[in-house]
C-alpha cells in the first residue's frame, strides 16, 4: 500500500513519514486496516491539494 514519495526529503517527505507512523499503529493493532486505508487516502488527498496549490491550480479545479 505504501509508496516511496520523496526519498530525498523533498516535497512529500512529511506525508511519507506520517504514513509510516500510521502503518506502525496498524501493525501494533491500534487501528484497523480499514482505518489505515482511510487515513492514507486522506493524507494523499491533502498532498495532492498542496501540490495543486503550489502550481497555482485551485484545489477544486477540474483536472
Amino acid at each position: 500500500m505504501r509508496r516511496l514519495l520523496a526519498p530525498d526529503g523533498g516535497p512529500g517527505y512529511e506525508l511519507e513519514a506520517a504514513i509510516a507512523q500510521i502503518e506502525s499503529l496498524s501493525l501494533a493493532g491500534a487501528i484497523s486496516p480499514a482505518e489505515l486505508q482511510a487515513v492514507v487516502l486522506l493524507l494523499q488527498n491533502v498532498a495532492t491539494r498542496r501540490q495543486d496549490t503550489r502550481r497555482g491550480t485551485p484545489p477544486n479545479a477540474p483536472t
